[in-house]
Parts: structure tokens; sequence; C-alpha cells
């Protein structure tokens, strides 16, 4: 006959034991188990809860912005953040402001000084001001939500402004498809960035950056990938990465760049100005291989590094750990991210991103996987 202990029976110190249901309650029974066994079942029932804590603390749940919601249309290039929380979109259609409840779309018909519909890149200032890039010229949203056109020359009023940002103490920077140009703090006269231009652009064409600090920016142009400080005018860093897509910062030591060809990472170390490590032929936390393409790149306040891919949704890579996880459509799950196929990701500090897509707008909350509400 075997012997049954109650349920209050600890297991701390006991050599064998097995489960018996029984209809008035759960028994340990005492069956012999050889101590490299009962080692191996611990090891595994530690394990086990470990990756399952480790893979619930990895997921996400996403919300959308989309054609269903109110939105004009489901093609979603650029977006960004205001200090006051609000989403701002670049579309084909206007530029859109999301509030947590309210759509609002803004257009060239309704709003003059919007330089067209088609809309490029958008920056909101420590001002809260909204910069409007288009291919027809450079538009400014002030304070008040109120739109005026900004003319850089005379002969560039319909210049294509790629891209536009602040310089902490400096002012604003634009850049145009071959030139750079620079609006001092206090001032309303914007001026050539002749130094830019001349030692570091070099004719190159600028196709990604992200802010480093207040005075370093991390820039894409062609296959190189530069760290640059506006205040000392100087290259902090400059490496040859092949099929250069995006850079983002790693640490206050470390960006990494990411390839427009295949699912590469180039971990770069700012001081020494050399590459620390390349991670390729990589899979993630389920076994599976991650081979799409990055198309931008972006830190989130939880540590991990959100890459937007091209065909293979949304990665999230732990640098620490060098772990890969990945989030995919799933048409069955409507908190899944809406493409997998998609474009810029923005993370803020309070660990809100959204990434944006041909399918509509996602957005999360990273650190607590709630929402607006």
């Amino acid at each position: 006959m075997v012997k049954c202990y109650p349920t209050t029976y600890l297991m701390a110190g006991v050599m064998s034991e097995w489960v018996n249901y029984r209809k008035k309650g759960v028994y340990f029974c005492n069956v012999t188990v050889n101590k490299k066994m009962l080692y191996r079942i611990c090891v595994g029932m530690l394990l086990l809860v470990v990756f399952s804590f480790a893979s619930k603390a990895q997921q996400l749940s996403f919300r959308h912005l989309g054609i269903a919601e109110g939105m004009p249309s489901n093609v979603i290039g650029h977006a960004c953040f205001d200090s006051t929380g609000f989403i701002w979109m670049a579309t084909n259609d206007g530029l859109i402001s999301y509030d947590g409840t309210r759509i609002t779309q803004f257009l060239k018909e309704t709003h003059p000084g919007l330089p067209r519909n088609e809309i490029g890149f958008l920056f909101c200032d420590s001002r809260n001001r909204i910069w409007i890039c288009t291919n027809e010229g450079l538009a400014l949203m002030n304070e008040k939500r109120r739109i005026s056109r900004v003319i850089i020359h005379d002969s560039l009023k319909n210049a294509n402004i790629d891209f536009c940002f602040e310089v902490e103490g400096m002012g604003m920077v634009a850049s145009s498809t071959k030139k750079t140009y620079w609006l001092p703090e206090g001032k309303t006269q914007w001026q050539s960035l002749h130094w830019f231009d001349n030692d570091i652009r070099k004719g190159a064409g600028i196709t990604s950056l992200r802010k480093f600090n207040g005075t370093s920016f991390m820039f894409v142009m062609d296959n190189n990938a530069m760290l640059i400080n506006f205040a000392n005018k100087k290259i902090l860093t400059n490496v040859l990465v092949e099929n250069l897509s995006s850079i983002c910062k790693l640490n206050d030591n470390e960006v990494l760049a990411t390839s427009d060809e295949s699912f590469v990472l180039t971990r770069i170390n700012t001081a020494t100005n050399s590459i620390v490590k390349k991670y390729e032929d990589v899979k993630d936390v389920d076994g599976v291989s991650i081979i799409a393409p990055v198309f931008a790149s972006s830190k989130a306040a939880n540590g991990i590094i959100y890459l937007a891919t091209r065909s293979g949704g949304l990665i999230g890579f732990d640098s620490k750990k060098e772990l890969f996880y990945t989030y995919r459509h799933d048409a069955l799950n409507s908190n899944s991210i809406s493409s997998d196929i998609l474009r810029w990701v923005f993370c803020r500090n309070d660990g809100y991103i959204i990434i944006t897509s041909t399918s509509g707008l996602n957005y999360t909350d990273v650190l607590t996987n709630t929402f607006y509400q």
C-alpha cells in the first residue's frame, strides 16, 4: 500500500513525491526517485518557468489607426509624437493628428500653408511645433496649430525637403536632396550650412537620421553610418556598412546599423570607430529564422531595439541578452500588428511606440502593454 501525505507536506527537502488527485483533495505520495533524476526534473521545471515568463514579458498587443477607425487612408509614411502625446502622421492625404479619441485631417485645400497634401517627413521641436517636409517645400505648424509656409530661399520655395531636425541650443536644420540649411536660434533667416555640405555630405544624399544626444546626430549617407557633432562640427564616427538602411543608438558608446538587403545588424563602437559584432543568420526565441531586411529602427524605454522590417513584421532585439522577438500579423488576432510590411518605428521615453505601414498605424506601450484611454 502506498503511503500518502496531505497537501500541507512541503516539497522542500523531500527526495521523492508524486501528485495523486483524489475526489476530496490532492495528496503527495511517497515514491522513490533517483537524486540525479530529481535534479534534472527540477532544472527542467525551472527553465520552463523562466522561458515561459520571458516569452510572456515580450508579448505586445497593438492598437491600430486605419480607414476602419476613421483615417482617410491606410497608407502612413512618417509619424511623430508631440509633447502633449498627440500622434501626427504624414500621409498622401494630408497631415493627420490623433489625440487618443479624435482623428483630425489637415489638407492644402483648407490649410493653404501646406505645400501639398503628400507629406514625407515630420518633426516636433522643443516648442511643440510641427515641421512638415514635402517634395515641394517646407511648412511649419505653430503652437496654436496654424500652418504657414517656410521659405528657406526664394529659389528653394518648392524644393524637395527630405528632413528637418533641431540641434539643442543652435536652432533648426533642414536638408534638401543635396544641400543643408540652418536656422539659428532666435533668427528668422536661413543660412547655408557650408561646413556640413562641403566636409561631410560631399554631395551625398541623406536617407535616414536619428538623434544621438542634444548636439550629435546619426546619419545614413549612402553606405556610411555617421555620427556627427554639430556643436564641434566634427565627424565622431564614420563606418562603411554594406546595404545600410538605418541607424539607432544602443548606448552612450555604441550604435546599431541595419541592412536593406537582408536581416543583418552591425554593432558599432563610436569611440573606436570600429565594428564590434555582426548579427546575421539569426533566429528568434521561438527558433524561427529572421531574414527580412530592416527599413527603420529605434530604441524603446524598455531598452529593446525595435526593427521595422520590409516583409517580416516587427522585430524586438534585446542587445544585452542578444535575443530576438518577432511580432507578425495574425489575421485571427485583432491585437497583432496590422501588417508585416512596415515603414518607420518611433519610441517615446514613457514607453509608447508607434509603427507606420501601408495598412495603418500601430501603437502600444511596451512598459505596461496598455493604450491611450
